[in-house]
């Protein structure tokens, strides 16, 4: 039987349960160099939305053990309860972690509320998703209250899978296939979570940042890659790397005081850098302030790897910026 939306969500909360009870934790190893499968970044777009308006959800997903293939990535949504106290339920892991097979009770029990999400368009299932904020979710306050123009978040969870994605649904059986795989670890699975603004501003809401290029500085001058050619570094070789944002990227916002009223506000805009050979003096850097990166100096010669710049403005907006590279010879 072809698993089918109706279908879908019966699985779905089970398999997360199941990848998050073993290993399937957030990523975040000391270094910035990528060797293995790495869930970077996620982006929603927009990052900020009304009630009833949709995002579309896509992650950075680099795995030098494999180059070609693009990883399969399962999503799932908590939605908010705003005349609800707290964090939904389904947005804590303590919902979650304690399961060590498929449990009913995951089914059953409505306290959960994962659902899992689903790619639209054409684009190609178990890769991107689509996320619909609920029309109705601020039906329950009243007009005044701050909660509308303030926000409430959605909590998205990202499951990159070590495996070639679905062409389409996947098949009950191999669905619970790749269950199986990632619990007896014969797949290697990461998680991480993004939080999206749900608000009723009449059209205050946050883009996302963008990238116009790298800029290396060096003895040659200032020098621009937008991604579309590979750098050549030296083995040993040193680079001062910034970001150039694209124009309006820094945006003004308000925001609540303690006394209900609003301020202005400039973003602040920050990025963090990864790479598949080498390491940087900083793992996060202010735009405007170069970092330092040191390739390695035992970095096989004409090995292939990249950049990855992931900026991010502080309110959820996020965007990235991947440069393809080549380890050249000290000579």
């Amino acid at each position: 039987m072809r698993l089918n939306r109706s279908s879908a969500p019966i699985l779905a909360p089970m398999l997360c349960a199941a990848l998050l009870a073993n290993g399937c934790t957030p990523d975040w190893p000391s270094s910035n160099e990528v060797r293995d499968l790495r869930l970077l970044a996620i982006q929603a777009e927009p990052p900020d939305l009304a009630p009833g308006a949709s995002t579309k959800l896509s992650a950075l997903t680099p795995d030098p053990t494999a180059p070609e293939r693009e990883s399969m990535v399962l999503w799932f949504a908590c939605d908010p309860i705003p005349a609800s106290p707290g964090t939904p339920p389904c947005a804590t892991f303590s919902t979650l972690d304690d399961a060590t097979d498929l449990d009913l009770s995951l089914i059953t029990d409505p306290s959960v509320g994962l659902r899992p999400l689903f790619a639209r368009d054409g684009a190609a299932p178990w890769r991107e998703a689509i996320y619909d904020a609920p029309p109705a979710l601020f039906d329950e306050l009243d007009p005044s209250d701050l909660k509308r123009n303030k926000g409430v978040l959605a909590y998205i969870l990202a499951i990159a899978v070590q495996a070639e994605p679905f062409a389409e649904a996947p098949t009950e059986d191999e669905l619970a296939e790749l269950y199986r795989k990632v619990r007896d670890k014969e797949l290697r699975s990461v998680l991480s979570i993004k939080r999206v603004r749900i608000a009723d501003t009449g059209g205050n809401f946050n883009k996302n940042p963008g990238i116009e290029a790298l800029v290396l500085g060096g003895s040659l001058g200032m020098l621009q890659f937008d991604g579309s050619s590979p750098l050549y570094v030296r083995q040993g070789a040193s680079l001062a790397l910034d970001v150039l944002p694209t124009e309006g990227s820094q945006e003004h916002f308000l925001v609540f005081d303690v006394d209900g009223g609003l301020e202005e506000h400039r973003e602040l805009l920050s990025v963090t850098w990864f790479s598949t050979h080498g390491n940087f003096s900083e793992a996060r850097t202010v735009v405007g302030t170069p970092v330092t990166f040191a390739m390695s100096p035992n970095a096989k010669e004409g090995a292939t790897g990249a950049l990855f710049a992931v900026l991010r403005d502080g309110r959820g907006g996020a965007t990235w910026l991947v440069l393809p590279m080549i380890v050249a010879p000290r000579s």
